[in-house]
């Protein structure tokens, strides 16, 4: 009988941890401190983070499912992809940004999500 316990235990432990890493998931505040997704908008113009992604890590239906608050880096290469230099290639991975995000309907500025 006591063998019986013992096997029980070792196969319910693991979805135990499971529910507790879930729970504590969801009770925390997750940022992702870099997200260099917007490098990858600018490299491939065709990309849509509106929907899930078959490559990359990050798209928005991924984002809405973590929970968390990604904070996108603009990252350029010592040799830029401009002739224009580094500043352009920044400023094209800002406008990525904003570009993306303005066609979203499901994408909130900051000041909207400091008032909830």
């Amino acid at each position: 009988m006591k063998n019986a316990y013992v096997l029980l235990a070792t196969l319910c432990f693991p979805f135990m941890l499971v529910a507790q890493k879930k729970n504590f998931h969801d009770k925390s505040i997750l940022a992702d401190t870099h997200n260099d997704v917007l490098s990858s908008l600018v490299v491939d113009q065709g990309l849509d983070i509106s929907n899930r992604l078959s490559t990359g890590h990050s798209d928005l239906v991924r984002l809405k499912e973590g929970g968390g608050y990604p904070v996108f880096s603009i990252w350029t290469d010592k040799e830029p992809r401009n002739k224009e230099g580094c500043f352009k290639d920044a400023i094209q991975e800002i406008d990525s940004l904003v570009s993306w995000h303005t066609g979203t309907r499901d994408a909130y500025y900051w000041q909207q999500i400091m008032r909830w």
